[in-house]
């Protein structure tokens, strides 16, 4: 069950027509549904908008910190 949700988050976010209905909308329309605050199997956190010098790096960062799995 888990995966087929966040296949069909992942399907919705690209715009994929197996997203359904959702996937349809413009790209700010699925940000916004995919974003939206609710109680769903996946959640995601409050939009905080931010700058900084080197989006990549940071990306890398952000990935790292919260994605991958650290061996313990």
């Amino acid at each position: 069950m888990e995966r087929t949700n966040l296949t069909a988050f992942e399907n919705i976010a690209a715009g994929l027509t197996t997203g359904g209905p959702i996937a349809e909308y413009i790209p700010v329309e699925r940000f916004r549904w995919l974003t939206a605050t609710r109680s769903t199997i996946v959640q995601c956190s409050k939009i905080h908008p931010g700058f900084c010098t080197n989006p990549e790096l940071k990306l890398n960062q952000l990935f790292s910190d919260y994605v991958e799995v650290k061996e313990m």
